[in-house]
């Protein structure tokens, strides 16, 4: 089994500058780790020269990061704060593909006093489904987890029980890619080597040909016998 693992006791220096991402790196392969995982709040910019420095140092100490984290909020109650919140995990999702890392980590967003359930989970549904369009065209898998108070959060994860988490999760199942196979293969190799496909069920021809026939059914019943629109008799509704 490969392991990896975020920084938790190191977030402090490593968003202070106290140490350096090549730092984390270092202290990952002395203790044994396939690999490596970043916040994106470690993450100072996106510009190439940065990226490719970061990518450089990464590959002189010779681990991959596998995944990084991230804190979308999608309970957010502003529709328009919502918005930026999609727009912001776009961008992570981009700067995820540009470091050739696999996996992005997700969460629902914070439990903003006064939403509602059913709100919130609707708005969570929602910027998970565009945001996984979009990160199928990078390249990059979600990973959806739970949490309980990220630093860059004022309140707790809307989804941090288990009640409201399995139930997001199992609404997610709709847009699920991954098998049972792909998940040993992360275990095992820390990476997906089998192809990713979603199967589409089969169109139903016979329920084609039963919807062709009752449209011609109902464009014979609306046949009124030749009498041209406005010389209906009187008493027929126009």
């Amino acid at each position: 089994m490969n392991v990896s693992c975020l920084p938790i006791s190191f977030f402090s220096d490593l968003t202070s500058g106290r140490m350096s991402l090549r730092d984390w790196a270092e202290i990952g392969a002395e203790a044994g780790l396939d690999g490596i995982d970043l916040s994106i709040i470690f993450l100072k910019n996106h510009t190439p020269v940065y990226l490719r420095q970061v990518e450089k140092d990464f590959q002189a100490v010779g681990l991959p990061v596998v995944m990084i984290t991230t804190y979308p909020d999608f309970c957010h109650p502003d529709a328009v704060q919502r918005e930026r919140e999609l727009a912001y995990l776009r961008h992570d999702i981009a700067m995820a593909s540009d470091l050739r890392t696999p996996y992005l980590r997700i969460v629902a967003g914070q439990a903003h006093p006064d939403i509602k359930e059913h709100d919130a989970f609707d708005w969570v549904l929602d910027g998970f489904k565009r945001a996984a369009d979009f990160a199928q065209a990078f390249d990059v898998q979600l990973v959806y987890e739970n949490h309980s108070k990220p630093g860059a959060w004022a309140y707790t994860d809307f989804s941090h029980s288990t009640e409201r988490f399995l139930k997001i999760a199992a609404a997610l199942l709709e847009y699920e890619t991954i098998e049972g196979k792909h998940v040993h293969e992360i275990l095992e190799l820390g990476e997906i080597r089998s192809p990713i496909t979603k199967d589409v069920p089969p169109e139903d021809t016979d329920e084609e040909e039963g919807d062709e026939q009752s449209q011609e059914e109902t464009a014979k019943d609306d046949d009124v016998g030749g009498i041209e629109p406005g010389s209906e008799p009187a008493g027929v509704p126009a």
